[in-house]
């Protein structure tokens, strides 16, 4: 029983970390917008080299799922801010399986 009870914290331990691993990017121009049409997924691109947060600061990708209730809120904003030529950040996460790619919830224009 002990076993037991040991493993459920551990796991729940990682489950915690996993929901609270959100974080900003640093902030940067956009470069480039990709609009995948087979998936609807969305992705913001910068010259910088990468996104920069801190979990993942080689992130090439800023990617917005088609399941984000926002997507297109988000491409708006990412669509004004690169024809102003201003810096966005972006909120999310890094794809647990992805390393190139930063999960994206919210944009903010500076």
């Amino acid at each position: 029983m002990r076993k037991e009870k040991i493993f459920l914290i551990a796991c729940l331990m990682q489950l915690s970390t996993s929901l609270f691993a959100a974080e900003y990017t640093g902030t940067f121009q956009i470069s480039k917008v990709k609009f995948d049409g087979a998936y609807s997924n969305l992705y913001f691109f910068t010259e910088n080299g990468g996104w920069g947060s801190p979990s993942c600061p080689s992130a090439t990708h800023a990617w917005v799922e088609s399941t984000v209730s926002g997507q297109n809120g988000i491409l708006s904003v990412g669509l004004a801010a690169k024809m102003a030529g201003r810096n966005v950040q972006f909120f999310g996460a890094c794809s647990s399986h992805h390393p190139d790619y930063f999960k994206v919830t919210d944009i903010i224009l500076e």
